[in-house]
């Protein structure tokens, strides 16, 4: 009977066991058949590896969730156009447009920029707000900051502006970065934040005005844009293509401290009236355009009237609105009437925002819808910068040449070749055979930062890194008929694996971002948390309120278990029937 009892005890843990094996097949793979809650997808663009990296690993944590995330890469010229395009900007992927992307967002390092990015003033081709934010709030406090010049009120109004932006984001802010210097040791005075504004200002240890020294630069990608209206303001690769070739009024300086501030250019100096409303421009005297015509007032008028018509379609315009009327009182001094004040102007009429100062002899006789890719070839452009442009092709290379009658004189590096190099690992290894000698700050990502350790043991190279003036985002066409729902930009967040990304991605060159403004700023909010957290059951609080958690998926997974338990509890109670009743049964005699 023993004998007996043992086989049966081995038959219900083989009907047990092969239960169990059969169940927990099936479970996986009914929840395998289950939809996604929806389905997305991100845009990046091509040469931005850290932000591909990042949103990879941001598509695997909400794979887990059952958010489905694609993700697809664009040449850049593409990805800009798409996003920033009046036709293309609110049309989803499903409709030839984007879902979201992965990128980051640049602020100018001596002042806040981009009001228009989150206001309605700034929807395209007014303005950078291509994700379609409308947040009544939020655009107030940023219009109240730009209504005073005190720093410690406009200090408030962004804190209460990003306090707003994490209720309800338009992208969610991932981390605050820093980037790779990745440049010759022996170039004086190269800063990445600048990218090539500054190259007047460039030397080279070694080598001497007599020998003429050529600087290689690379990047990821350019544009079929040299006009400076248009071409500096379509992506920040290409401003590095033409920033030395087309100054401005002002122009932004490293001061002794680390920090920027705007100082004169083209102007040689400027006041702002006690009310606000009036900024007095004196201009420099004695430069002259290449052509030999010399810079004046009209100059700058006829920049800015055409840069304030909607018909010339500038990106800046939104952030130049408040320009009421430019006067000239003589060839050299010129007055901007303001409708309001406007703290951020001089940064608009100083950063790479506005593009640069264009010839009144040639822009003013041309009509205003015209003005854009009126010049295609090197040889039409007449310009007064540093440099200028004597070799373009798209996506391949732009070649500048020093301007011996630059007003500051000739520059010390006479030739600046700019290499579009779409590969990282392809650049990394220009930089080390001294193909290159400057990779631009895009180039720090993944591949770069595995290779930090050589580059740091090269004597040859500066390997050191710096606080970039941006914010990496994932962020969120507002037209997607899903995407458009603050709950589930909040879920979104709350699955980001942000430490991961930290610690992978940026090799602990960053740090969790709390929103827009980043955190070098003196507009930084220190008290907010970040807004990429890990918190699945937060998320799933989030889900519900948006409606997309169905009740299905939990009662599916739970039945499974119900039914397991079931065969459990049958095998169980079996066993321990056959236990009983041998026990209770007495021994026949």
């Amino acid at each position: 009977m023993k004998g007996e009892f043992v086989r049966k005890m081995r038959a219900i843990a083989s009907v047990l066991f092969s239960a169990l094996l059969l169940l927990s097949g099936l479970i996986p793979a009914a929840m395998a058949q289950e939809q996604p809650i929806f389905s997305f997808r991100v845009t990046v663009p091509t040469g931005y590896e850290r932000e591909y990296a990042a949103a990879l690993i941001i598509k695997d944590s909400l794979s887990q969730f059952g958010i489905d995330m694609g993700v697809v890469r664009e040449e850049g010229g593409t990805f800009f156009a798409k996003i920033w395009g009046a036709d293309t900007y609110r049309l989803t992927s499903l409709e030839g447009g984007w879902d979201a992307d992965s990128y980051w967002w640049y602020w100018r390092p001596e002042d806040m920029l981009f009001f228009s990015s989150f206001t309605s003033r700034g929807f395209p081709p007014d303005g950078w707000n291509e994700w379609s934010y409308n947040n009544a709030y939020a655009q107030d406090m940023l219009l109240a900051a730009t209504r005073t010049y005190d720093k410690a009120e406009r200090t408030q109004y962004y804190w209460r502006f990003s306090e707003e932006f994490q209720r309800d984001p338009a992208f969610i802010a991932l981390y605050y970065f820093d980037v790779c210097k990745a440049a010759r040791a022996s170039i004086e005075n190269y800063d990445p934040i600048l990218y090539t504004a500054n190259a007047a200002d460039w030397k080279v240890a070694g080598k001497t005005e007599a020998d003429f020294v050529t600087i290689r630069v690379a990047i990821p990608f350019t544009e079929n844009v040299i006009d400076p209206l248009f071409g500096g303001t379509s992506s920040m690769p290409n401003y590095a293509t033409i920033a030395p070739v087309y100054p401005q009024l002002l122009k932004s300086e490293r001061q002794s401290d680390g920090t920027y501030a705007l100082v004169p250019d083209l102007a040689e100096s400027y006041e702002i009236a006690k009310d606000g409303l009036t900024i007095t421009f004196h201009l420099r005297q004695g430069v002259t355009w290449s052509d030999g015509h010399p810079f004046t007032a009209e100059d700058v008028k006829v920049t800015y009237d055409g840069m304030l018509d909607p018909n010339t379609g500038v990106p800046a315009l939104a952030d130049l609105k408040d320009i009421d009327q430019i006067e000239i009182l003589d060839d050299y001094t010129l007055l901007f009437h303001l409708k309001e004040p406007n703290a951020l102007l001089l940064a608009a009429l100083g950063g790479y925002i506005a593009g640069g100062i264009i010839p009144a002899q040639v822009f003013g006789q041309l009509p205003r819808e015209k003005w854009k890719g009126y010049w295609t070839e090197p040889n039409q452009i007449v310009s007064l910068g540093a440099y200028r442009m004597v070799d373009f092709v798209p996506n391949e290379r732009v070649v500048l040449e020093a301007n011996s009658n630059y007003w500051k004189g000739k520059p010390f590096v006479d030739r600046i070749e700019i290499v579009v190099i779409p590969e990282a690992t392809t650049a990394l290894s220009a930089l080390k055979t001294g193909e290159v000698d400057i990779l631009v700050a895009e180039y720090t990502g993944p591949e770069l930062l595995a290779e930090l350790p050589n580059l740091q043991s090269d004597p040859t190279i500066d390997a050191t890194f710096v606080p970039w003036p941006a914010t990496s985002y994932l962020g969120f066409n507002l037209n997607h008929p899903v995407l458009n729902n603050r709950y589930v930009r909040l879920a979104i967040a709350n699955l980001i694996p942000i430490d991961n990304i930290i610690k992978d991605t940026l090799k602990g060159h960053g740090r969790a971002a709390s929103g827009p403004i980043y955190s070098g700023s003196w507009a930084y909010n220190p008290n907010l948390a970040p807004m990429a957290q890990y918190n699945p059951e937060k998320a799933k609080e989030y889900l519900t309120m948006a409606g997309l958690i169905r009740p299905s998926v939990v009662p599916t997974v739970t039945y499974y278990y119900i039914v397991i338990a079931l065969v459990i509890g049958a095998v169980a109670g079996t066993g321990l029937g056959f236990m009983l009743k041998k026990r209770t049964t007495k021994p026949s005699s």
